[in-house]
């Protein structure tokens, strides 16, 4: 009895500490489930075709695009929602896209779905998403996708450096030429979690 209970105790306590990071805790789809589409993403936690077309869509905006890659969540196993993004965009696995030939938004798109998929890989994540910044700069004046690296690298920084992990967050905070193209109840909830971090600057 003793020992089963202690398994228990070490499986809670073991979630709890893969669930407390930049990525696994910023839930801040929350702000958005007035779309249909947050609300299958987080009932699924699966990418569908529909889905897919959503987030290529050029002209659908970039903070709802995010909302429904968030809600599709995480799990310590990991999950394949980029390679399924790639097999039903490009009707081939992600290892076989050439990515000199994707878009910006879909270099994006793939670098949060796949930190999404493995908040412990950010190396890929990270490279896509700067990519993403590089072949469209008018990306890097939006401040959802500088608030999305940010916690991309806050979840590699929060293995070094706590108090960098809200550095980079207050970096983007503080740009004035950044535009606000998020709601503000889910910029809220990514930094009501970012702050705790900030008791570490000394």
């Amino acid at each position: 009895m003793i020992k089963n209970i202690l398994i228990i105790a070490f499986t809670f306590l073991t979630v709890n500490v893969y669930a407390d990071s930049p990525i696994t805790s910023t839930d801040f789809y929350k702000a958005y489930t007035d779309m249909e589409m947050v609300r299958h993403a987080k009932e699924c936690g699966l990418i569908a075709p529909a889905e897919v077309e959503f987030l290529r869509d050029p002209l659908k905006p970039i903070d709802e695009k995010v909302a429904i890659i968030n809600a599709f969540g995480w799990e310590v196993d990991g999950k394949d929602n980029a390679n399924k993004f790639s097999n039903i965009a490009y009707g081939k696995p992600y290892d076989s896209l050439d990515l000199e030939y994707l878009s910006a938004n879909d270099l994006f798109v793939l670098g949060y779905l796949k930190i999404m998929d493995n908040y412990n890989s950010i190396n890929t994540p990270l490279y896509l998403i700067n990519k993403a910044g590089e072949e469209n700069p008018e990306l890097l004046k939006s401040f959802t996708y500088n608030i999305i690296r940010s916690l991309v690298l806050g979840q590699e920084l929060m293995n070094k450096d706590f108090c960098q992990v809200w550095k980079v967050t207050e970096k983007v905070l503080d740009d004035k030429s950044i535009i606000m193209d998020m709601k503000q109840g889910a910029k809220e909830i990514i930094i009501g979690y970012i702050k705790e971090y900030k008791s570490y600057c000394k």
